[in-house]
């Protein structure tokens, strides 16, 4: 469970970052690549906390990035809708990565706000997830405590 933790707080602090390269007003465009940098990363973070969640609390192995969405999903951990724009915000990491267009980046970038919000709610729910874990020493069985 720690490896789990320590994975959600690494997602955050990435995430912490895109944060901070969103908040400015009227970026240059070294400021949008800047951000869409930090986008690139914190998806990064995020994605492999989420597998390792799923491999640890839910003993599942997602091995890519849609499948732990995916899987995500099935574990009813995220909705079907937010699978649906993560798949999307994963298409757009891919675009950002592998080629550049000037005009690709600017729409990707104007989408960023909202991509922070959906990984920001993610990580707040594996985070709840490992500390309902915590408080429960047998999570698996539906027995009402203090029987």
């Amino acid at each position: 469970m720690d490896r789990v933790i320590t994975k959600i707080k690494d997602a955050q602090r990435a995430l912490a970052t895109l944060h901070d390269a969103l908040s400015v007003e009227n970026p240059t465009d070294l400021e949008r690549d800047g951000g869409i940098q930090r986008f690139e990363y914190s998806f990064e973070s995020l994605w492999k906390a989420a597998h390792i969640y799923l491999l640890e609390m839910e003993k599942v192995n997602a091995a890519t990035p849609r499948s732990v969405f995916r899987e995500l999903c099935k574990a009813q951990i995220i909705t079907e809708k937010e699978c649906t724009q993560f798949l999307i915000l994963a298409d757009d990491r891919n675009r950002t990565t592998h080629i550049y267009l000037e005009e690709i980046a600017k729409k990707i970038y104007q989408r960023l706000h909202g991509y922070s919000r959906l990984m920001q709610s993610l990580l707040d729910r594996l985070m709840q997830g490992v500390g309902e874990s915590e408080n429960d020493p047998h999570p698996n069985l539906d027995i009402p405590h203090g029987e």
